[in-house]
């Protein structure tokens, strides 16, 4: 019927325009979030990443219902939820705390969610018993929490949450109290489940590693806004902003000038060395003389032991530090009056490595740099 609403083209989860504000001491007003507005498809996984205060952790219980917007629209399947609260919504959330109920075991916390919405008890026991199996918590079932490692926890939270079957489920950081082979072993599991289940998930996290390798888009905020959205190699290999390449992918930044910019090409020099880009890797349009940023990442620079260059990207360096944390190793090497940070993979069988004080080449890629506004933060 022409009057029916196409269910099709309506999004699972859209955000319009939502923006919060808190009154604090002395009158002062501190905008949490402003004109936030984004759109999750079904079973689309999503991670929100910022700093903290960054607005993020609002955002969700705003989603949640546990607190309402100021202005703007919560819409669920095309349904305003605006100011429903969180049990008008039934949308789990799983905490960083966990949030479990200390007098009750493992099952008893598991089932709590179904014996509320007054479920049969073979189907209780069906559905509790399922997702013990999937999270590997068989035989917990009769301890309580205080009994539980803190990995065991976590996947209680989330078997509590998933055994719901929920369309939409909510993570505020769940990850940060565990050490870090749980939080790789558990961040596994949870996109394994997301995956098997087809659940639309928000995942707010401060971990880059994270946001990165969980989520089907990445959604990047500073101070209450965001920045930018898009896939995770999408915003890891074009930042669209100072912020985004710093926050994301920690990269090192020079001031450098703009020699030549047309629609072909952009040249610029920083750091006694120049190079030539494609127009697209630059926020904007320059002319000659204009200040820029140049950023690069640290994954981008390659180095080899010290020969006479070959290229005008190829240049003589000195390792200063050096930091090895197992799977790659950060190097701080000179850079004319400054320094670099170049990271490797550790490879016992392909890589060189090098030592303080040692003499390498490095070689630049100028097809993996990015140009911002020297004007913009």
């Amino acid at each position: 019927m022409a009057d029916q609403q196409d269910t099709s083209r309506v999004p699972h989860l859209e955000l319009k325009s939502v923006s919060k504000a808190f009154a604090c001491a002395g009158n002062k007003v501190i905008t949490a979030v402003k004109d936030f507005s984004l759109v999750v498809q079904k079973g689309e996984a999503i991670t929100i990443i910022g700093p903290s205060g960054c607005g993020k952790s609002t955002t969700l219980r705003m989603i949640g219902g546990f607190i309402p917007p100021d202005s703007g629209e919560v819409l669920l399947d095309g349904v305003s939820l605006s100011y429903n609260g969180p049990e008008q919504r039934t949308i789990p959330m799983v905490f960083q705390s966990y949030a479990l109920f200390p007098h009750m075991n493992v099952f008893e916390n598991i089932a709590y969610g179904l014996k509320a919405r007054k479920k049969h008890r073979d189907t209780i026991q069906h559905d509790v018993a399922m997702m013990c199996q999937m999270l590997n918590l068989v035989g917990t079932e009769d301890r309580f929490p205080h009994q539980l490692s803190d990995g065991q926890q976590q996947r209680v939270a989330l078997a509590r949450a998933l055994v719901l079957k929920p369309e939409l489920l909510l993570f505020d950081e769940p990850l940060s109290n565990l050490d870090a082979r749980l939080r790789l072993q558990t961040r596994r599991e949870i996109k394994k489940m997301q995956k098997l289940l087809g659940i639309t998930t928000v995942y707010v996290t401060h971990d880059q590693s994270e946001a990165l390798s969980m989520p089907d888009r990445v959604v990047v905020m500073n101070r209450g806004a965001i920045i930018q959205v898009g896939t995770p190699r999408e915003v890891y290999n074009n930042p669209r902003t100072p912020f985004v390449a710093d926050f994301i992918g920690n990269a090192n930044f020079y001031d450098g000038k703009i020699l030549e910019f047309t629609a072909e090409k952009a040249v610029v020099t920083f750091n006694h060395l120049e190079v030539a880009l494609d127009p697209a890797q630059c926020d904007g349009t320059y002319l000659p003389g204009d200040g820029v940023f140049v950023a690069i990442l640290p994954q981008s620079v390659t180095l080899s032991s010290y020969h006479p260059p070959e290229s005008a990207y190829q240049v003589p360096g000195k390792i200063a530090g050096l930091s090895f944390n197992g799977y790659s190793i950060e190097y701080e090497v000179e850079f004319g009056e400054t320094f670099i940070r170049v990271v490797v993979p550790h490879n016992l069988t392909f890589v060189d490595e090098y030592e303080v004080k040692e003499q390498v080449l490095m070689h630049f890629h100028p097809s993996s740099f990015h140009l911002f506004d020297s004007k913009e933060t």
